[in-house]
């Protein structure tokens, strides 16, 4: 859908900052030891300010970012109340080294940025900066949710106030937009691509900032969108029947759209519409279907989408709920609740037996991950937990995990993404997962395989969150779950020396697979050097379990340890960028035990790449 006015905020509104810039006549606000885990996630926007006014800035009414940054690189988004703007980004920011007392990154597609830096400066309080050289030209400070510490935002004040930035703009957070509002608005080209020159949609219910009467009258009526296209421009119009059809509103856009007015329909589910329209006097929020009735979870996910649409009158079109969605959601919570899990109960290695999906597109992705499994540990009454998937030969890990426990399951959330998962027991061997969005896992204890109850449990489950798309998972998946584990903190001085070509295995083909015969590591005050004979590699240090190196101009590689580290090396070499795997084994002899060729093999059939070479 066009929109009639671009949106151009700057790219630093948002997204660029960085902490820094000393200045004699200012103290510098002191920040709390960085920690990833801490900083990755949803923030509200509470105040900005910049040395210029900001373009369009009075037309934000919130503004909330997404972050999620590691040692070396990361990720963020700009979120804006819709209509202004949904989204700006991911941005993608690598990390500056050089900074050596600051969180600083860089942004990688526009360096004219200058610096991007995170400052935490209490647990719900981060402010990032952008800077350019030493100036600071905008400083941006977010809350975790609707109530903040307001201490920290009189220093914030003051510390903006001594560099200059004078141009101030507060938000007053009455809602958690962050957490109520992340995921509930994308914006969609449906009517742009449609190849209907005409549509008819039932109108199931709409949200104003404006009162309209004629949805006040007292008897059974009936409502519709219509959208007509003629030469590239589309005319709106909304009709109620109440008893004869009467047009409330007629609006015109497309190319010749008038300034101000802005027209966006929002992704939803299928033969649904959600439409936004906003006029110099009105805005409105559409939700309409090819099919006169819808289920009541849709109606509920509207009511909250109105709240992110900061629009108040709401209208409900009789009779467009279907009367049996209430049994269709008892019947799933009956189900949650069966069986009730807590913290104890869910500790453990759970494998990945079999997955709902609402859509086919999220099922056929699904279907390229071979094998997972989440691993749940209580440390000193602290829950931790991890989740490892095979996917196209790499093995991906899930760390960083928050846990709250509510009546009868269990919450998981992964803080650098946001994500929360549900976990409901089906019986004491079998649990699901139920993560934020078109998906449901369910996973058995490693050393035991579901019953066709356990099944049956999960499927009528799935049927009842209407998650029809249904895999099963081979019971080969659970062999993997005695693969290698990778080591946690990497010893550097247990690889030292050289070591011998025993096996490989790769993804790769054949004729292409060239590893050395002989490498050596050489260790030097904590630093590694690689050595094949024909080249030399300093290799950086990863995560501190992991080593990073670049063969000559080529890209860099990745080498993982798998335990354990004795008279056998059995490492993961990859670069999962351009899908260039390798599992090698090396010995001190170069003959490996017939105990770890025989784990090789295994782990090489689980990551689903063949064998190589293998010197028996």
């Amino acid at each position: 859908m066009k929109i009639a006015t671009t949106f151009p905020l700057l790219l630093a509104c948002l997204l660029h900052v960085t902490w820094g810039g000393s200045s004699d006549s200012c103290t510098e606000i002191s920040g709390l030891p960085i920690d990833l885990s801490q900083i990755n996630g949803l923030w509200n926007m509470k105040a900005i300010a910049s040395h210029e006014p900001l373009p369009t800035q009075d037309e934000i009414h919130y503004s909330y970012a997404k972050i999620s940054l590691t040692e070396k690189e990361g990720t963020v988004t700009g979120y804006f109340n819709p209509l202004q703007r949904i989204e700006r980004g991911p941005f993608i920011i690598e990390r500056v080294y050089d900074e050596k007392k600051t969180l600083a990154y860089r942004n990688v597609a526009h360096d004219e940025f200058g610096l991007l830096t995170f400052l935490q400066v209490h647990p719900d309080v981060l402010i990032v900066n952008h800077r350019t050289k030493e100036l600071i030209p905008l400083s941006v400070l977010y809350v975790r949710s609707s109530t903040h510490p307001e201490l920290q935002l009189e220093h914030f004040k003051k510390w903006i106030k001594c560099k200059d930035l004078t141009h101030l703009q507060e938000f007053n957070i009455t809602v958690d937009y962050a957490q109520k509002c992340y995921g509930l608005f994308e914006e969609n080209k449906f009517l742009e691509e449609t190849e209907d020159n005409f549509t008819s949609w039932h109108l199931l219910a709409k949200s104003s900032n404006s009162m309209d009467q004629h949805y006040n009258v007292r008897i059974l009526y009936t409502a519709r969108l219509e959208v007509s296209r003629k030469q590239g421009e589309y005319t709106l119009k909304e009709i109620i029947t109440a008893p004869a059809d009467t047009i409330l509103s007629e609006l015109k856009f497309g190319n010749s759209i008038e300034d101000g007015d802005i027209v966006l329909t929002f992704k939803t589910e299928d033969d649904l519409l959600l439409l936004g329209a906003q006029t110099k006097t009105r805005k409105t929020l559409y939700l309409a279907s090819r099919t006169p009735t819808v289920k009541q979870s849709v109606i509920n996910k509207f009511k909250a989408q109105t709240v992110c649409f900061e629009t108040k009158y709401h209208y409900f079109i009789p009779g467009s709920i279907k009367e049996d969605d209430e049994g269709d959601e008892t019947c799933a919570n009956k189900l949650e609740m069966k069986v009730p899990i807590n913290f104890r109960e869910s500790v453990g290695k759970w494998i990945l037996t079999a997955s709902a999906h609402e859509d086919t597109v999220t099922a056929l992705n699904d279907i390229l991950s071979s094998y997972g499994a989440t691993e749940i540990t209580v440390v000193n009454d602290k829950v931790h937990l991890s989740h490892t998937a095979i996917y196209h030969g790499s093995i991906s890990t899930m760390e960083d995990i928050d846990v709250e426990e509510s009546t009868g399951h269990i919450i998981y959330k992964d803080t650098p993404s946001g994500t929360r998962a549900a976990i409901h027991s089906v019986s004491p061997n079998c649990i699901i997962f139920s993560p934020e969005g078109q998906r449901l896992f369910l996973n058995c204890r490693a050393k035991h395989f579901p019953s066709i109850g356990d099944i049956s449990q999960f499927l009528k489950y799935a049927t009842c969150r209407n998650h029809n798309k249904i895999l099963i998972r081979q019971p080969a998946s659970y062999l993997c779950s005695e693969m290698p584990a990778e080591v946690h903190t990497l010893d550097v001085e247990k690889i030292a020396g050289s070591w011998k070509l025993a096996a490989v295995a790769s993804n790769i083909p054949d004729g292409d697979v060239n590893f050395p015969n002989e490498i050596q590591f050489t260790v030097n005050n904590g630093e590694v050097t690689v050595t094949d004979g024909n080249w030399t590699s300093t290799a950086l240090k990863i995560e501190n379990r992991r080593l990073q190196y670049a063969k000559g101009d080529e890209h860099a590689m990745e080498m993982r340890f798998h335990e354990p580290l004795g008279d056998s090396l059995l490492t993961w070499v990859g670069n999962t960028k351009e899908h260039k795997i390798f599992l090698v084994l090396f010995s001190k002899s170069g003959h490996a035990k017939p105990d770890d060729l025989t784990k090789f093999k295994h782990f090489a059939a689980c990551l689903s790449i063949r064998v190589a070479f293998l010197k028996e």
